[in-house]
């Protein structure tokens, strides 16, 4: 029997605007300092694979809307497992961003542990953003002292 799935849904507001948070969800450089290693080009429709930082876990991953500074949408794959993750980033009204980062596909048995890898990426990517030091993965997702 297959897990029902579910959405992950989480969001962080940050002091940088919309360009530079932009930079940071596409440069490899700075991806492999706050989410992972890419191996391939970002190009929509080429299948790149990611190597999460910490965990290990590989992922193909094909970017399936670019819109820049806006928008990025991929389908994520895992296993036999797929999902579509979005980062959909909306520029408030003091210069900064607001990211909202959905994981549609998600197994109902994972979304909680989903949630908290989101959020620790999106601690991580905020440490990338200010150029500060990068916080351990517990630290970032708020789990024991």
């Amino acid at each position: 029997m297959t897990d029902p799935t579910q959405t992950v849904s989480v969001e962080r507001r940050y002091a940088a605007d919309p360009a530079a948070v932009w930079d940071a969800l596409t440069t490899p450089a700075r991806l492999a300092r706050w989410l992972g290693t890419v191996d391939g080009d970002l190009s929509p429709g080429t299948p790149i694979d990611l190597a999460i930082t910490g965990t290990g876990e590989q992922v193909r991953v094909v970017v399936t809307r670019c819109e820049p500074a806006e928008l990025l949408e991929a389908e994520w794959t895992v296993d036999d497992d797929t999902s579509v993750v979005r980062a959909t980033l909306t520029p408030d009204d003091d210069g900064g961003t607001l990211v909202v980062l959905t994981e549609t596909g998600v197994p109902t048995s994972m979304v909680e542990a989903y949630a908290r890898g989101w959020t620790a990426h999106l601690v991580r990517l905020e440490a990338d953003l200010t150029h500060s030091p990068m916080p351990g993965w517990a630290e970032a997702a708020g789990v024991g002292s």
